[in-house]
Protein backbone atom coordinates (compact mmCIF):
# COMPACT_ATOMS: atom_id res chain seq x y z
CA UNK A 1 0.00 0.00 0.00
CA UNK A 2 2.97 2.17 0.48
CA UNK A 3 3.97 2.03 -3.20
CA UNK A 4 0.84 3.04 -4.41
CA UNK A 5 0.41 5.87 -1.64
CA UNK A 6 3.99 7.45 -2.64
CA UNK A 7 2.78 6.74 -6.55
CA UNK A 8 -0.62 9.06 -5.56
CA UNK A 9 1.45 11.56 -3.93
CA UNK A 10 3.95 12.11 -7.02
CA UNK A 11 0.76 12.38 -9.15
CA UNK A 12 -0.41 15.35 -6.81
CA UNK A 13 2.96 16.83 -6.97
CA UNK A 14 3.78 16.38 -10.75
CA UNK A 15 -0.20 17.93 -11.38
CA UNK A 16 0.54 20.98 -8.54
CA UNK A 17 3.84 21.62 -10.45
CA UNK A 18 2.52 21.78 -14.00
CA UNK A 19 -0.27 24.09 -12.78
CA UNK A 20 1.93 26.07 -11.44
CA UNK A 21 4.05 26.33 -14.23
CA UNK A 22 0.74 26.83 -16.54
CA UNK A 23 0.17 29.86 -14.13
CA UNK A 24 3.11 31.18 -13.88
CA UNK A 25 3.70 31.46 -18.12
CA UNK A 26 0.18 32.83 -18.72
CA UNK A 27 0.19 35.21 -15.72
CA UNK A 28 3.84 36.60 -17.12
CA UNK A 29 5.97 34.30 -14.77
CA UNK A 30 4.74 35.72 -10.92
CA UNK A 31 7.45 33.38 -9.30
CA UNK A 32 10.42 35.14 -8.31
CA UNK A 33 12.90 33.71 -10.60
CA UNK A 34 13.55 36.15 -13.61
CA UNK A 35 11.45 35.59 -16.98
CA UNK A 36 14.19 35.39 -19.01
CA UNK A 37 15.35 32.47 -16.80
CA UNK A 38 12.30 30.64 -16.55
CA UNK A 39 11.71 30.76 -20.65
CA UNK A 40 15.43 29.25 -21.11
CA UNK A 41 13.98 26.54 -19.29
CA UNK A 42 11.25 26.32 -21.76
CA UNK A 43 13.31 27.36 -24.86
CA UNK A 44 16.95 27.21 -24.33
CA UNK A 45 17.92 27.90 -28.28
CA UNK A 46 16.59 31.58 -27.22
Amino acid sequence: MAGSEELGLREDTLRVLAAFLRRGEAAGSPVPTPPRRASWLFHPWT
